[in-house]
């Protein structure tokens, strides 16, 4: 009877869907996200350049990153590289409430 109860806890359980991330995927990404960065610079830099250098679509690097901001700051901050990126939409940081507590209160 346990065993029962254990097969319906298995598949009660969310499965994580799709294929596991591509590390190589994601460190083309960075070196491509760099070079645009020294070649031209922040405001010029757009993620149609970043994902043709990279070879990926823009879907992946949006997968991986929200924002160009989001983008350049894992390819820029070596603590944040030591953890492989997931999909930032789940990271509960919206708009909204990013900052929130730097925000000044008049």
């Amino acid at each position: 009877m346990a065993a029962a109860g254990e097969a319906a806890n298995e598949k009660a359980r969310p499965r994580p869907g799709g294929r596991p991330r591509d590390a190589a995927l994601d460190e083309a990404i960075i070196l491509a996200t760099r070079e645009r960065l020294v070649r031209d610079g922040y405001s010029l830099m757009t993620i149609g350049d970043i994902a043709a250098e990279a070879k990926v679509s823009r879907p992946t690097l949006y997968r991986r990153w929200r924002t160009k901001f989001e983008l350049v700051s894992w390819a820029t901050s070596p603590a944040k590289r030591s953890a492989r990126p997931s999909c930032s939409a789940s990271s509960g940081s919206t708009p909204s409430n990013r900052g929130s507590r730097w925000s000044r209160t008049s």
